[in-house]
């Protein structure tokens, strides 16, 4: 038999693309039952996060703030507190939707396409992930990481 390199043929293993659409149905999946269950348990802090995603306040003002397009339009979101935060947000239509967006795209500059690092820095945030990976923690063990792979795994 040939056995040349040419002539060999084997099947190669490849990590499905990552995708930030799936990976944002995923987290919003987790975080709400995509959408379903948005009556979020409060924060530390007594605040509530928003809507599917589970945005947390402090992240929908400094999204807003690090986003000039945002900022140009929702600048007056920088200042509120709160219920009328949430208020504000259901009254502006995808404006949900953009801010999860933009997040994302902040923290794959920081995480790149890891799906488990993703995961537990929505969860956590820059400061939090990179302070556990210093720490030496292995995140991919880390519950909210697993739910995300496993989750963002079986997604279409």
């Amino acid at each position: 038999k040939d056995r040349s390199p040419a002539s060999i043929n084997e099947s190669v293993s490849m990590a499905p693309s990552y995708d930030q659409k799936k990976m944002l149905q995923t987290l919003s999946q987790i975080d709400s039952r995509s959408g379903k269950n948005k009556n979020h348990k409060p924060l530390s802090n007594g605040q509530h996060a928003y809507g599917r995603y589970a945005l947390t306040p402090d992240t929908i003002r400094d999204t807003i703030k690090m986003s000039p397009d945002l900022k140009a339009k929702h600048g007056k979101a920088l200042a509120l507190q709160g219920d009328t935060i949430h208020k504000y947000m259901q009254d502006h239509v995808g404006l949900e939707d953009a801010i999860a967006d933009k997040h994302l795209a902040h923290l794959e500059r920081h995480f790149g396409n890891n799906i488990g690092d993703l995961g537990v820095a929505w969860l956590n945030g820059v400061t939090g992930t990179n302070k556990a990976k210093k720490s030496g923690q292995d995140l991919s063990n880390h519950w909210y990481a697993k739910r995300v792979k496993d989750l963002y795994g079986k997604g279409k």
